[in-house]
């Protein structure tokens, strides 16, 4: 059932603070359409719970390099195995 929402959920993940918030804010300047933007430093059990959450149409902009031995290119993996809908 996606796309019988208005609101597009922005997921963007960055080990780098002063990006997640420079990104949240060009989003939130430039997207003028209902929205959420959620941020997330790492990949955690929350990121996971969302990317698992198909309720909503998905926006993810992802950090190839996450640090921690994590790889954007991994959760972009992990998410396309999950939800083909959303835009990566």
């Amino acid at each position: 059932m996606l796309g019988v929402f208005n609101i597009i959920k922005f997921i963007i993940v960055d080990n780098n603070k002063e990006d997640l918030k420079y990104l949240k804010n060009l989003v939130d300047k430039i997207v003028k359409v209902d929205k959420k933007i959620i941020t997330y430093n790492k990949i955690n059990d929350n990121l996971k719970l969302e990317i698992k959450n198909l309720e909503v149409r998905k926006i993810y902009i992802l950090d190839i390099d996450l640090g921690y031995e994590q790889s954007g290119i991994k959760l972009a993996n992990m998410i396309r195995d999950i939800d083909y809908e959303s835009e990566i």
